[in-house]
């Protein structure tokens, strides 16, 4: 992701605070300041998933700890109108080999809301697996999910 994109994935953004908390970590509204931190940080890995050379998405790798091999993937998100093509399903598994192969991790996690039945299809597709979940203070309860590789 670069600065050029930023004003693509503020776009995306038209559900207000309740649809931002279910993709993002970020404070609503989402501003161009918090993108540009984000991008930025050596401590992300900030995507831009494209469908025919044309935005269609975002995802990140974060938390990442080489000691333990871990690192979780976040503020997935794909553009209301490219839902339903496989894309999303096609950017996690370029996220998730990025994560093995580039920054050597093994353990993948990711949290979803357990009402977003269709992100929780599309990790499953890709070999996540719930391993708990737990009530938000926003009263939402979160599953967190588990991609073992093999390296």
């Amino acid at each position: 992701m670069t600065k050029v994109d930023i004003p693509v994935v503020q776009k995306w953004n038209t559900g207000g605070s309740d649809f931002l908390m279910q993709w993002s970590d970020f404070v609503h509204p989402l501003t161009e300041s918090q993108l540009e931190i984000r991008v930025a940080s050596p401590d992300y890995h900030v995507f831009i998933i494209e469908n025919d050379e044309v935005p269609a998405g975002t995802i990140q790798i974060f938390r990442i700890n080489r000691t333990k091999s871990t690192a979780w993937i976040g503020c997935f998100l794909i553009d209301a109108a490219q839902r339903g093509k496989g894309i999303g399903t096609r950017g996690l598994t370029l996220a998730v080999s990025y994560a093995v192969h580039e920054l050597e991790v093994s353990r993948i996690y990711m949290s979803v809301y357990d009402f977003n039945k269709g992100a929780i299809k599309c990790y499953e597709s890709c070999g996540f697996k719930t391993v708990s979940s737990g009530r938000r203070t926003n009263g939402w309860n979160a599953l967190v999910m588990i991609k073992q590789v093999t390296r």
